[in-house]
């Protein structure tokens, strides 16, 4: 997730926007936007939850994609919120500390230690 941030800052916010604008407005657009550019990164972090949960560390019964949405979604929303739509200049959020509540609040959802308990957050 902070490596996506980072990229988001060094001008992959600017494309992710403008494609996403177009997608919205262009059926073929927004299926080349689905497909190229936000499934991968779901589908990258659903492997990465896939592999925890085989190491123990992450409940079996979760769903994996609906897992990775509810992590990157937040944070998808607060960059386009921060950057192309202008609210760090109405109302700045510190996009590093939501990074972080958001592992804390998936941690506390989803993990769990090898013995079957619950993960402390």
């Amino acid at each position: 997730l902070q490596e996506f941030c980072t990229g988001w800052q060094h001008g992959l916010g600017t494309f992710i926007s403008v494609s996403l604008g177009v997608g919205i407005q262009a059926e073929s657009a927004g299926i080349a936007f689905i497909e190229h550019m936000l499934e991968p990164a779901l589908q990258a972090l659903e492997a990465r939850i896939a592999w925890h949960a085989e190491q123990g560390d992450i409940k079996p019964s979760t769903d994996h994609r609906l897992a990775a949405l509810a992590l990157f979604s937040p944070i998808f929303v607060a960059l386009l919120h921060q950057g192309p739509l202008h609210g760090n200049r109405c109302r700045p959020l510190d996009i590093q500390q939501l990074v972080e509540s958001q592992i804390r609040i998936f941690v506390e959802a989803y993990g769990h230690t090898a013995d079957g308990t619950q993960t402390p957050p």
